[in-house]
């Protein structure tokens, strides 16, 4: 890099080069051109100017922050030639020339530019940093002499620079000397600057120098006295104005403080000035909060040794009485129901403020009769009674009072306040009434009666009452509802309960009611007149009332009711007499009849010509038979109207198909019989036939319901499914019943007819795929219709999704960032139809993968769907954790919270979440313990934290009939729970004690009653560090940990874990003092014997061997079929509460339990299942898939097996592994007729044969274990064991 450098001798060729072109401008154009043309050609045939630009050159600007850039501070080596010209052009940014180039000022320090040097129609380049060397100068105070006890600050003295950008001056030291007693000064304070520019240049130091003068005792003065003489004394009820610090008392800020005559003050005391102040208070109360204080005050010159003094006098006055609140004004204070009288309780005064202490009492005034008080009122304190702090007026009259409080401290001073009240007589009369009363009407239809009849002995304590009432209702068209002193009632209440109010009143205007049902009747009854009695011809209306004549009738109220009952004596053809009776009532149901006589005569019988038979003639019909056949569209014989007769008909049809070109022909005979007439012994007389000829033809085909192609799912294992598949069809004529049907069908729709019928159901089992159905149907006229109908077999059963449920992955060292896909979480998800599997994180089949960063640290929550080829879904829930080991995730500072969950016994606990809270943001974050049961927080901030541990699943865990025996043995105080934890363990119900109600929560969880838990997710994590002070009641406890500073996580924490139910510690292995390994090597088989028959039905469950236990449990599966009543207690003692049937599940828990051990004898029954009668019974089994199979006692635990008695065991015989499913082993028993080979293979869902092997096994039962490492797969396996030819195969699933 090249620094600036001084003019060159040659640039002065270029400054005579300029003046001779300035010169050519003032002379004769044409004679300088031939000048510098030579000189050009001279120039040129001498030298090429020289052009090597410097690439970086540092520029620095002069004292006016102003310069010129030229050549030669740009160009290499010797620079410019005298004989050359050259031009500067400095370029800005944008590569345009900047405003003013070559020069440069002070917006262009610090920046760099590009600078052209053009020559002879040639140019080089080089880059320029603009600098500013020159430093900033201070304005810099004069020195100056203050008091000693001057405290003022000193503001930054000003600075200038040569580029005249505002400079920043920064104060360097501020330090004071203590010259003592020896100088002429106090002290010296030396303060220094220093001021910077913007290009970083520094300044000369600046000093301050501030002489601090001395001061003595000569020239102070003390505060004067606050006693109203040299200033005014201290107002204890008007604080505020003093009591700056509200602590109510004259501090020396308040009161004054000793001072210089310029005003400064001297105390508290300045650490170089050379006096000393101190003072002291003495004290004289003179009432409540009155007093004077004598404020000694000491001042002592250091370096003379004098010492001046003064007593202040500080006086606190209390001259006012005391303020309050009374909230009595008009305040209404009900007399005693009794006396009419009251004994009051003076409510305190409120707000009472004073300084002093302060008092009250009370005193009273009683207006008179009109609520004037006296004009000059004399109080008195008569009939008052103080209580501790309160006053009691005993027996006020009704009336106005004035109270009168006096309130008073303790230095005399009192204040009046007064309030008035009225005692007031507010108790309604005690009203009694008749509950029921009768009003009965006159002849006009109205009554009344009059509320003090409804009176029955209403009275009141203080004054004379007054009587009223009124009906609930506006009847009888009157204003009743209003009160009066009579109420009235008409024909329109008879019968009804009318719900009359009584109304006592007092002098005061207190009033109560009561109800009075009133009950109106009506006595006097109606008056009826018959019409007169007549003949009439049959067939005359006997209802009309014009021939026959109707009663008349009257009554008091309005018109009665009139009505009649016939009672006939005529035969079948109306001829006889009819008695009328004629009743009249009225609304109260009072009633006068008479009766009226009706004779009937008849007319002449039917004869042939008296039937119209054209309406039944001969008719050909388009349409259907039994439809449009009927009488109805072909017509009834008619004859002439005539009441009197009794005519029947009736007609016999002779059917004939396919005759005179029409399907039908019928021959419809008509009979005619006169009953009225008709004598058997004549049977020709009075009875008349005719034949009618009807003929059918119909030409429309049947038309089917539906003939569009159609889908059905099936939800069958395989890939076949039964489906429900009729044709409907409607004909105009034929019924469906007798509809002819065929079909043909033609699977996969090939082309091919694979089977014919005559049916319109062609239910059954078809393949999944695409078929085909001809379908034909003819009518009873032999018109044909075809439908052709494609139908579908779809597979609609959703795959079986089996997944890890969870996988722990770790960010990539670089990328900061991790990939997984939905594959990874297959555990050998399968599909009925088989196919391959698509594996996603959501619906859509393409969303496979998911990338995991450094914000999804910890545990996340996934779905996992599985989707066949026919495109039906299902999914399981998954997590994933991520980790950050490699740290990439550091953003640097914060602290690491780290911790484990164990047991009691220190035995790990699987799929914990730790969450973490932080409790400033509540920022939650959350993990899982890793593999060695730890957890880890990374890189958190500087905050306050609470972590918790959480366990929402596996609620049956570890729990058994073992706790229940353990937990009740605990409650009868025959072997108490000797830890602290199994205490916690055994309260199932969360209310920090152990009962019953424990026992029967958690006989309920394992007999499925409940799934679980009511209080709680069955798991507690308590900190380890947790102080227990009584081991035999450990409650409260507390489940989570804080963390409040860094310091406190440089340890780890940690949390035991408690399973909720679970006391034995069989939820965790090797922790159970039964150990776990004993499992499955003792078995209890119990035989089953069936009984059937009309009285009774069930099974009996018989140990097979002898045994002690005090509990068991069980879960069995009821087969289809079977409805189970419930059981019958044999040997053991089943109660209900001890069983739980699950009808929708079909399953059958057990569970039973006691105090001590019960020996059981070969043979004995047990229990029993009581089932339906006649009903057919076997396949009973066990299902362990919730609960264990399991019987104890002190020292073992049995798997129970069940043996059917109805089958001899002879044959082979392979049962169901134990567990299943399972997660680590499993055990699979089978039974040989004979010694011989046994081959055992396990294999996947595509055939993959996982484990083999060959042996020879003993007569009877035998039993192979398997371990997981041995098979190294998930999901659904598959098992077949081949013995002499023989194979079966079962399912178990590995979770």
């Amino acid at each position: 890099m090249r620094s600036m450098r001084k003019k060159s001798t040659k640039y002065d060729h270029q400054k005579t080069m300029r003046l001779l072109v300035e010169k050519v401008k003032t002379t004769s154009l044409k004679y300088w051109m031939i000048v510098l043309l030579m000189i050009t050609i001279s120039l040129s045939a001498q030298a090429q100017c020289p052009l090597i630009c410097n690439k970086n050159v540092n520029i620095s600007m002069d004292e006016d922050c102003l310069i010129e850039v030229t050549p030669d501070m740009i160009l290499e080596g010797e620079g410019t030639l005298l004989e050359c010209l050259y031009e500067v052009v400095i370029m800005g940014s944008n590569g345009v020339p900047i405003p003013g180039s070559p020069f440069l000022n002070s917006s262009h320090v610090g920046k760099t530019f590009q600078v052209k040097i053009l020559s002879d129609h040639n140019a080089c380049w080089g880059t320029i940093l603009v600098e500013d060397k020159f430093p900033p100068m201070i304005d810099c105070p004069e020195p100056i002499t203050i008091n000693c006890y001057d405290k003022r600050t000193f503001s930054i003295p000003n600075a200038t620079d040569n580029c005249g950008v505002i400079t920043e001056v920064t104060e360097i030291s501020n330090e004071v000397e203590d010259i003592g007693c020896t100088g002429s000064f106090s002290a010296i304070r030396r303060i220094t600057y220093q001021a910077k520019d913007k290009s970083g240049n520094l300044s000369s130091v600046c000093t301050r120098l501030v002489y601090y003068a001395k001061v003595n005792l000569d020239s102070i003065m003390f505060p004067l006295n606050r006693d109203n003489i040299e200033a005014s004394a201290l107002d204890c009820d008007n604080a505020e104005g003093w009591d700056l610090n509200g602590n109510k008392y004259p501090d020396i800020n308040e009161t004054g403080k000793p001072k210089t005559f310029s005003g400064f003050e001297i105390h508290p005391n300045a650490s170089f000035c050379e006096l000393n102040t101190t003072y002291f208070d003495q004290e004289i109360k003179i009432c409540g909060a009155s007093k004077k204080i004598f404020r000694t005050w000491t001042v002592m010159d250091w370096c003379s040794g004098r010492i001046a003094t003064d007593i202040q006098i500080i006086k606190i006055t209390d001259d006012e009485g005391p303020q309050g609140t009374i909230n009595i004004e008009g305040l209404q204070i009900p007399a005693d129901a009794y006396t009419c009288k009251v004994n009051w309780k003076v409510p305190a005064p409120t707000n009472v403020t004073d300084c002093s202490p302060t008092f009250y009492t009370v005193a009273y005034v009683v207006a008179d009769a009109y609520g004037v008080f006296p004009y000059e009122p004399i109080y008195t304190d008569a009939n008052i009674v103080k209580v501790g702090n309160m006053f009691t007026i005993n027996n006020l009259m009704v009336g106005k009072v004035r109270i009168r409080y006096k309130l008073e401290d303790e230095c005399g001073n009192f204040t009046y306040k007064y309030g008035d009240i009225m005692v007031v007589d507010k108790t309604a009369p005690n009203v009694i009434c008749d509950e029921h009363t009768i009003v009965s009407l006159n002849n006009n239809g109205t009554s009344y009666i009059d509320a003090l009849t409804l009176d029955d002995g209403s009275f009141d304590r203080c004054t004379d009452i007054k009587f009223d009432a009124r009906r609930m209702d506006n009847g009888c068209n009157t204003n009743n509802t209003l009160w009066t002193e009579r109420v009235y009632f008409c024909c329109a209440d008879v019968g009804k309960d009318i719900m009359v109010s009584l109304r006592v009143t007092d002098y005061y205007g207190n009033f109560n009611t009561c109800m009075v049902i009133v009950r109106v009747q009506d006595k006097i009854n109606p008056k009826i007149t018959c019409p007169p009695d007549i003949t009439l011809d049959c067939g005359v209306d006997i209802e009309n009332f014009t021939i026959t004549g109707k009663a008349t009738a009257i009554d008091n109220c309005a018109n009665p009711n009139i009505y009649k009952k016939d009672s006939l004596n005529v035969n079948q053809c109306g001829i006889g007499m009819i008695w009328r009776k004629w009743f009249a009532e009225d609304r109260n149901g009072s009633k006068d009849s008479c009766i009226q006589k009706i004779t009937i005569r008849g007319l002449d019988p039917l004869d042939y010509d008296d039937v119209i038979w054209h309406s039944v003639r001969d008719t050909v019909i388009d349409g259907c038979m039994d439809i449009d056949t009927d009488p109805k569209f072909t017509g009834y014989p008619k004859w002439l109207a005539d009441s009197c007769r009794l005519i029947g008909s009736k007609y016999k049809d002779q059917i004939f198909e396919q005759v005179d070109g029409v399907c039908f022909k019928i021959l419809r005979v008509w009979t005619i019989i006169d009953w009225c007439n008709y004598d058997q012994n004549y049977p020709d007389r009075y009875k008349y036939n005719y034949t009618q000829v009807i003929k059918v033809t119909n030409h429309e085909p049947p038309v089917f319901l539906t003939c569009q192609d159609t889908v059905f799912c099936t939800y069958e294992g395989t890939c076949n499914g039964f489906i429900q598949f009729t044709a409907k069809a409607k004909d105009v004529c034929t019924p469906d019943e007798k509809l002819v049907w065929s079909y043909e069908l033609d699977l996969y729709n090939n082309g091919t007819i694979d089977s014919i019928g005559n049916d319109n159901d062609i239910s059954g089992n078809y393949p999944v795929g695409r078929h085909r159905v001809i379908w034909s149907v003819k009518d009873g006229c032999g018109n044909v219709a075809k439908c052709d109908q494609i139908f579908y077999v779809k597979d609609c059963k959703k795959p079986t999704p089996y997944c890890l449920g969870e996988i722990t992955t770790v960010l990539m060292p670089k990328a900061g960032f991790i990939d997984t896909w939905a594959r990874d979480f297959d555990q050998g998800s399968f599909d009925n139809c088989g196919g391959k599997l698509r594996f996603s994180f959501s619906q859509n089949v393409l969303d496979t993968g998911r990338r995991f960063t450094c914000s999804e640290l910890g545990i996340n929550q996934l779905q996992v769907w599985v989707t066949d080829t026919t495109g039906n879904q299902d999914f399981c829930s998954v997590r994933i954790m991520i980790q950050d080991n490699s740290n990439v995730c550091n953003t640097g500072g914060g602290f690491n919270i780290k911790g484990n969950v164990f047991t009691e016994n220190n035995f790990q606990v699987k799929n914990v979440d730790i969450s973490l809270e932080d409790m400033n943001t509540n920022a939650m974050k959350y993990t899982i313990i890793d593999g060695n049961g730890g957890f880890t927080f990374n890189n958190l901030p500087n905050s306050s934290y609470m972590v918790k541990a959480n366990k929402t699943n596996e609620h049956l865990l570890g729990i058994n009939t073992i706790d229940l025996v353990r937990i009740q043995r605990h409650i009868l105080a025959v072997t108490k729970l000797d830890s602290p934890y199994k205490l916690i363990a055994a309260d199932v119900t969360n209310d920090k004690k152990i009962t019953v109600d424990d026992i029967v929560m958690l006989r309920k969880l394992i007999l499925g009653v409940k799934t679980s838990f009511d209080v709680g997710t069955g798991w507690r994590f308590v900190p380890m560090d947790m102080a227990i002070a009584n081991p035999q009641n450990p409650w409260p406890i507390k489940e989570e940990i804080y963390i409040t500073e860094a310091s406190q996580a440089s340890s780890p924490i940690g949390f035991k874990t408690i399973k909720v139910g679970d006391v034995d510690g069989s939820a965790f292995n090797a922790t159970s003092e039964l150990a776990l390994s004993n499992r499955n090597q003792t078995s209890l088989p119990l035989e089953l014997s069936y009984k059937n028959n009309a009285q009774t039905s069930g099974v009996e469950f018989i140990a097979m061997q002898d045994i002690e236990i005090n509990g068991f449990q069980m879960e069995i599966c009821i087969p289809k079929g079977m409805e189970v009543l419930g059981i019958e207690s044999a040997y053991l003692d089943i109660k209900r509460e001890n069983y739980y049937i699950n009808f929708e599940a079909s399953k059958l828990a057990v569970v039973w339990h006691d105090l001590s051990n019960h020996t059981i004898e070969r043979g004995r029954a047990l229990f029993s299942i009581i089932t339906k009668p006649t009903q057919a019974l076997s396949g009973i089994s066990v299902d362990e898939n919730r609960i264990a199979a399991n019987a104890y006692n002190a020292n073992e635990i049995y798997t129970l097996k069940l043996f059917n008695k109805a089958k001899e065991v002879n044959d082979f015989m392979v049962l169901q592994n134990n567990p299943n499913p399972f997660t680590d082993r499993t055990s699979i028993q089978y039974y040989l007729p004979n010694k011989g080979l046994v081959k055992l293979r396990l294999f996947d869902i595509d055939g993959r044969i996982l484990y083999s092997s060959n042996k020879l096994m003993n007569e009877g039962w035998n039993e192979e274990k398997i371990d997981v490492e041995t098979i190294d797969k998930r999901g659904l396996i598959y098992y077949e064991i081949e013995f002499n030819g023989h194979k079966e195969i079962k399912k178990m699933l590995i979770i």
